[in-house]
């Protein structure tokens, strides 16, 4: 069939040609000259391809056209959608406004969060929010939405400061309160809401200081009358206890002449030197204490000696106000304070200026521990900026402060000058690889550093190789901390491989394969050992009445007889006999002992490890 249809469209064309020539010849035309009516269906061709043409470009103006319409509609929907959105925000947080007034704080709250959720870049709402939680007394959460107004505002929002300070006054932080009342005071000069809010919170830290003493006096006239018969006047003077314990510790503090103090946790440490009558010291320990004002003051008063040499604070509201104190008695000349620790105090930037102020030239300090107080890039460059016109400071840690790379370059050149830096902590930070570089500059010229610690930083392996290549062959590096850095195969073998054969301890985590074939080619014995000393280390006080349990197992893997474990009457034993002979050779096979007494004295050394290490823990071995 197809083979029939060519033919015959081949006879058709055959026959139009010949139709063609014969008109030709007819009207005398040449060959190759076009008749007259094919000279019109040209004509009517091109005009066609022109109409064409014009179709397809109204065709696309059309499209174009309906194309931006769809996308101004989309546009539209968008900014219908955000304003229905605000409309319905504010229709929300006017009705908490009237739910606040009507004294419904729980509906209000409701209302509020509703507001913020909707439009989550209205300060208003968050400020709302704020109050309702605070009027509800759950004043945390306050102070986490006046946070987040804050951040919405971008800090220059004064009634945001006012919201917050309101919110910590209420949670007992007063000098949190006071440092952001001063803030919303230099936004808002004429508000006088805000010198009434920070006069109220000076007289509530006055009344939380100085109220002691009278405390103290009615505790002593209700427990005189006790005897009388009063139970309501001994429930009050339950009430007035840690009062009384507080009131002792201030006095503690304010006639204290020793050279250590520490307050950690609610627990306080007053130590004293050695002395003809207590060759070894003394201590004392006051629970539960906090600090305030008062001890504020007397803090700068014993910082001023020369015979005060530590002070460690750790998990204090101390904030950028407490810590002015602290630098202010530590600057006088003649002060001996040499070992400062103010971890997790809430120091932030203006706290790290103060501390700053204590390394300028002529300062005795030789240990800083700030870690934990978001310092960030600002207190780092002040601290640097301080740091290089020090000459004795010897270890130094900004652990835990989202320190970034923006004024790293400040203590790279810090660390080229410095002759006395020999620890420098910088672990669990923001620090990437640009910051490795100026470490690695600062590192290349430091003669005194000998442990540097990145831990847990968001390096890779490019600022890793770095690091190695200026650490290895550095007359003073020792250790190298990297851990927690996420690594590639090849890249921690690369790495081992560079600094295995160095006195460079370069720290890096294994995986957890390479991890479990190092514990299981061990020997029986050191698994042994690795266990007491874990216990050992991980002892509590009262660990000489704990009973502590060591999985040991021999070389088959079978569990071992358990020992005695330590306790009440227990004797040390001796250390096992040696079982080979002085020529290295083995014993008879009759005389060696058997696989149960090799264990059984294995287990007695452990006994006898978790035995010294509860005396140590007690201190009384």
């Amino acid at each position: 069939d197809e083979k029939t249809n060519m033919v015959a469209i081949l006879d058709f064309l055959e026959r139009q040609q010949a139709k063609r020539k014969a008109q030709r010849i007819a009207l005398g035309l040449p060959p190759d000259a076009p008749l007259p009516d094919e000279e019109d269906s040209d004509g009517d061709e091109g005009e066609e391809e022109e109409a064409d043409e014009l179709l397809k470009a109204e065709m696309e103006e059309e499209q174009r056209l309906a194309e931006r319409k769809l996308h101004e509609d989309r546009n539209d929907w968008k900014a219908d959608l955000a304003k229905r959105k605000c409309h319905e925000a504010e229709e929300c947080r006017l009705k908490g406004v009237e739910l606040f007034k009507a004294n419904d704080y729980a509906s209000a709250l409701s209302a509020f969060s509703n507001a913020a959720k909707n439009a989550p870049g209205d300060t208003k709402a968050h400020l709302n929010r704020s109050a309702a939680l605070l009027k509800l007394d759950r004043v945390r959460q306050a102070v986490l939405a006046a946070d987040r107004a804050l951040s919405v505002s971008g800090g220059a929002e004064a009634k945001a400061w006012y919201r917050r300070a309101a919110a910590w006054l209420a949670a007992g932080e007063f000098n949190e309160a006071i440092a952001d009342l001063d803030h919303a005071k230099r936004l808002e000069p004429g508000d006088k809401a805000i010198p009434a809010l920070r006069k109220q919170a000076e007289d509530a830290r006055e009344d939380a200081t100085w109220g002691f003493s009278s405390d103290c006096k009615k505790l002593e006239k209700l427990k005189a009358s006790e005897g009388k018969g009063g139970e309501g006047k001994q429930s009050a003077s339950g009430g007035l206890e840690r009062g009384i314990i507080a009131a002792r510790t201030m006095v503690e503090i304010e006639t204290f002449n020793g050279n250590s103090l520490e307050l950690s946790r609610g627990v306080l440490t007053l130590a004293w030197p050695p002395t003809k009558a207590e060759p070894e010291g003394r201590s004392l320990t006051v629970q539960p204490a906090s600090l305030d004002q008062r001890a504020l003051f007397c803090i700068e008063e014993a910082t001023k000696r020369s015979s005060f040499e530590s002070l460690s604070l750790h998990g204090v509201c101390l904030g950028s106000w407490g810590a002015a104190f602290v630098a202010r008695g530590a600057r006088i000349e003649g002060a001996g304070l040499e070992r400062l620790h103010l971890i997790d105090c809430r120091l932030r930037a203006d706290g790290a200026r103060s501390v700053a102020s204590l390394l300028s030239r002529g300062s005795r300090l030789v240990d800083v521990d700030i870690s934990g107080n978001a310092i960030g890039d600002d207190g780092l460059h002040a601290i640097s900026t301080e740091l290089a016109k020090n000459e004795f400071l010897e270890k130094l840690s900004l652990e835990r402060n989202r320190i970034g790379n923006k004024r790293m370059v400040s203590l790279g050149n810090t660390l080229k000058e410095h002759p006395a830096l020999r620890m420098l902590s910088l672990g669990h930070n923001l620090i990437s690889f640009p910051g490795a570089c100026h470490l690695a500059e600062g590192i290349r010229e430091s003669h005194s550093l000998q442990r540097l610690s990145l831990a847990h930083n968001k390096l890779r392996a490019d600022g890793l190789y770095r690091l190695a290549h200026v650490a290895i062959g550095h007359p003073s590096m020792v250790t190298v901390d990297v851990r927690g850095v996420p690594l590639r195969k090849s890249d921690r073998k690369r790495l081992d491989a560079r600094t295995r054969y160095t006195r460079l301890a370069f720290l890096i985590d294994k995986q957890e394969e390479e991890a479990e074939e190092s514990s299981a080619d061990k020997p029986t014995s050191e698994r042994v050992q690795a266990a007491a000393a874990t216990a050992a280390a991980t002892a509590t006080p009262n660990a000489r009445d704990a009973t502590a349990f060591v999985d040991v197992t021999d070389a088959k893997g079978e569990e071992l007889p358990a020992g005695n474990e330590g306790g009440e009457g227990h004797t040390a034993s001796a250390p096992p006999a040696a079982t080979g002979n002085k020529d290295g050779s083995l014993p008879p096979e009759s005389n060696r002992p058997s696989v149960r007494e090799e264990a059984e004295a294995a287990e007695s050394d452990v006994s006898d490890l978790l035995w010294y290490s509860g005396f140590a823990s007690l201190g009384l071995y």
